[in-house]
């Protein structure tokens, strides 16, 4: 995720009393869209869950899940507004996003 190099360091709230650096943050998931019954997504969620990677940021009902360099966060609040979020607070316009196909490509290339 080159994109970001160069950029100034950000923090994101993600729920509860999380907030996860810009920099380490690979993907913001809408939770209904991607875990459809014959979705990749849920083996990747049950792998990190076995792995120990997933941290329910809130006891509400799951909207997303950040993917992060090393952990996978459960958040209430929704995929949009994460993303909101972070490009509200970045200042450089090239801030790109991958459309959900490409994120779903993303995730079943393990590429995470």
């Amino acid at each position: 995720m080159a994109r970001r190099e160069g950029l100034p360091l950000m923090y994101v709230h993600i729920g509860g009393e999380y907030t996860v650096s810009d920099r380490y943050i690979i993907g913001i998931f809408d939770f209904d869209g991607t875990t459809h019954e014959a979705s990749e997504t849920i083996g990747f969620l049950k792998r990190a869950e076995a792995d120990g990677k997933i941290e329910l940021v809130s006891p509400d009902i799951p909207r997303s899940f950040v993917v992060t360099l090393d952990r996978v966060y459960v958040t209430p609040i929704s995929a949009m507004t994460l993303r909101r979020r972070l490009q509200r607070r970045s200042k450089d316009k090239r801030l790109e996003w991958l459309d959900r196909d490409e994120e779903i490509d993303l995730l079943k290339n393990g590429e995470f």
